[in-house]
């Protein structure tokens, strides 16, 4: 009568987690695949979805090299954690999925293997009942009871692989906010220095081709010093849209950029007798190359050059003279740095 009494008391530090695999048939099982987790890990037992500390997704397909790999950990209240692994045959990578998945979810985890254990003694706990298996005779099926229950398994398991995939997406779109720093040649007698806030929004995917990369800034811009009087003071106040088709990298990456900047330019007198201002709409359409290096899991840091064609062409100067004092280039160019703090 003690033995069920152990068990309870085994099964309460045990680590609870769904467990899905999916692998070619020349793979092995999915049985052995969490036979290889399980016998690094004594503490993990299946259960369902509904009842599981952490959830546990491997999937594993053919491609060029050999065999490539993708494990999801989830957790609840945190994004999904993802390990990549290839490797020239199935079963090897399977065997680093196991591992690297033992060690991620059990810091007690072995990195070698223990012995095999009988079918049935591992505990799974697929109904939720905190009951190890094995410790009574589980009933036996026909064979097309068997059939008709993998049909439903199969459907389930789509359906939750369709959900599993969209939420995932979701999760992994990435916004980023943080500080802006431009040095810009907007007219032709002086550079512009300034600096303003940028918000950045980023795809769950490392594709080359059409990534979602979208990137909003607005910021201020003011002649550097200027020495020379009477003259005419400008001011740029405005917003940076940018799409990147374009991306190379995977944590330090590069992106080519189509980039509008759109804003108000002020022109003020310095140095005459009366004071005169006024602002005029300006517009520039051009490219622009972002640099960006990940330094940690929450922070990136970046470098952007650009290069944009002025849509306006605005001439400033001082009534009654038809002097023009200032006016936008024909090029104008720039390069901005920056931070983000990714949420």
């Amino acid at each position: 009568m003690a033995e069920p009494a152990l068990a309870r008391a085994e099964t309460a530090g045990r680590i609870l987690i769904a467990f899905e695999y999916r692998a070619p048939t020349a793979c092995m099982d999915e049985e052995q695949a969490f036979s290889l987790l399980h016998r690094r890990s004594r503490r993990v037992a299946r259960t369902s979805p509904v009842l599981a500390q952490q959830h546990l997704r491997m999937s594993v397909v053919p491609d060029a090299s050999g065999y490539r790999g993708v494990l999801t950990v989830t957790r609840a209240g945190q994004r999904p954690e993802r390990r990549r692994m290839t490797g020239g045959s199935c079963d090897e990578v399977v065997e680093a999925l196991a591992l690297t998945a033992a060690l991620s979810i059990d810091p007690d985890a072995t990195v070698t293997l223990g012995p095999v254990e009988p079918s049935g003694a591992r505990g799974d706990d697929a109904d939720g009942s905190g009951e190890p298996g094995g410790l009574g005779e589980p009933a036996r099926t026909t064979s097309d009871d068997e059939d008709d229950e993998r049909r439903r398994e199969d459907a389930e398991d789509d359906d939750a692989s369709s959900t599993d995939d969209d939420s995932s997406t979701r999760a992994h779109l990435q916004l980023s906010v943080g500080p802006v720093l431009a040095l810009a040649r907007l007219m032709d007698h002086t550079m512009h220095l300034g600096g303003g806030i940028l918000f950045a929004v980023s795809g769950p995917e490392r594709s080359t081709g059409l990534p979602l990369e979208a990137r909003v800034s607005v910021y201020g811009l003011t002649e550097t010093a200027s020495v020379r009087e009477p003259t005419l003071r400008t001011t740029f106040y405005g917003a940076r849209l940018a799409y990147c088709p374009l991306r190379w990298g995977g944590d330090h990456f590069l992106l080519l950029c189509p980039v509008s900047q759109l804003g108000l330019l002020s022109a003020e007198s310095r140095g005459f007798a009366e004071g005169t201002s006024t602002t005029r709409f300006f517009a520039t359409l051009g490219l622009e190359a972002w640099s960006r290096a990940r330094i940690s899991r929450h922070l990136d840091l970046w470098l952007s050059p650009s290069l944009e064609v002025p849509l306006t062409r605005r001439r400033f100067g001082v009534a009654p003279g038809p002097e023009v004092l200032a006016s936008t280039s024909a090029v104008a160019w720039g390069i901005a740095a920056g931070a983000g703090w990714n949420f």
